[in-house]
């Protein structure tokens, strides 16, 4: 890849590099995020060259000859003229031919000497260059550098109807996606924490690391874990989240409320009341999907035709409506469509017709 090669000088002389330090953008910031994941080696190279240039001062002004014979004699003496005019002393641009000769001309100066090899860099940055600056605080160059974030790289995921998948995260975490569903999250957990953001509805088993805490955001909650396993449901009326082994915390996006759930509780957002409930859930119910179970209890038909269309990624039409209200309870383990449709039409009295990804239901 291009700058595998580069010093921190090269770094430093590289418009790209330049650009990306003191104006960043988005892309830029991809660029050198994934630059960096290529070539974790060149990272003190980096870091090197980023100090360098945020040493220059943004703003420049021209010289004359008889200033850059004072500024090269204040350099070599390791002062400057306290006649020069105040606002020239900010920063100065010299040119870089000129630099280039005096710096040449010094070889007897001891090549190791921290002026020199920021002459260096200075000579050939005509645009940005600042040397008085600079040196006036060399007593400063251990100051903290400025922090400056390393993007990491995002990643998506997503489900299709009658798709699943399984996702394993950089800590170790697996994450199984049901279908219609979206995951986003980072290639490279920060060390501070370790964050995902969930459309739909997944189940989480959570890598055990105290000092990161795992969240999972949604659109209604922030679910908190150590390490743990539970279900997220974004797609029933306000966002569920079913705990299966160890603690969470969920807590609301819009007010300060949360709740502590133990195994067997789970815990739902209710839009109108902007309040957090809790209660027990069924496990089965709620989690038996990635086992490949279908599992109604007392379902309607809405929810069962609905249900269908996702696991199978089908679309269902009815011809006439049914004769009597739908209860109906049914548990499928890795069935085909025909099967389910064949067991669930002798219980609630229809016929169906299967054509690709259409089905037509009759009631009778």
């Amino acid at each position: 890849m291009k700058f595998s090669s580069y010093t921190a000088e090269d770094l430093v002389l590289n418009p790209e590099f330049r650009e990306w330090v003191l104006n960043p953008t988005p892309a830029a910031n991809t660029f050198w995020g994934n630059w960096l994941k290529s070539h974790p080696e060149k990272l003190n190279e980096v870091k090197e060259a980023k100090k360098i240039l945020r040493k220059f001062p943004l703003e420049q002004y021209a010289l004359q000859e008889e200033d850059v014979n004072t500024i090269w004699e204040s350099l070599k003496q390791g002062t400057v003229n306290s006649e020069l005019d105040e606002a020239r002393e900010k920063s100065y641009l010299l040119n870089a031919e000129t630099v280039i000769h005096r710096f040449e001309s010094k070889s007897q100066v001891r090549s190791n000497s921290i002026w020199k090899r920021t002459l260096r860099y200075a000579a050939s940055l005509i645009l940005i260059t600042a040397i008085a600056t600079w040196y006036l605080n060399i007593n400063h160059i251990d100051d903290p550098e400025p922090h400056v974030e390393i993007p990491v790289a995002k990643i998506e995921k997503e489900t299709q109807r009658g798709q699943k998948l399984a996702i394993y995260l950089s800590d170790g975490s697996k994450v199984v996606l049901n279908t219609n569903s979206k995951l986003i999250y980072p290639e490279q957990f920060s060390t501070e924490g370790r964050s995902v953001t969930l459309e739909g509805e997944a189940f989480f088993e959570v890598s055990k690391d105290v000092n990161r805490p795992f969240q999972v955001r949604t659109k209604d909650l922030i679910t908190t874990a150590l390490g743990t396993s539970f279900n997220i449901n974004t797609r029933k009326e306000g966002t569920h989240v079913a705990l299966a082994t160890g603690k969470v915390i969920v807590s609301s996006q819009s007010t300060a409320s949360e709740v502590i759930l133990d195994p067997g509780k789970e815990a739902w957002y209710v839009p109108e009341t902007e309040k957090l409930v809790t209660g027990y859930f069924d496990y089965d119910l709620v989690m038996g999907w990635k086992d490949q179970a279908i599992i109604f209890k007392k379902a309607s038909e809405q929810e069962v035709f609905s249900t269908l269309e996702n696991w199978y990624d089908v679309d269902i039409t009815k011809t006439n409506k049914p004769t009597s209200p739908w209860d109906y309870s049914g548990e499928f383990v890795k069935m085909d469509l025909n099967s389910v449709l064949l067991s669930i039409s002798f219980s609630m009295d229809f016929k169906y017709t299967i054509n690709e990804q259409k089905v037509t239901i009759t009631y009778q």
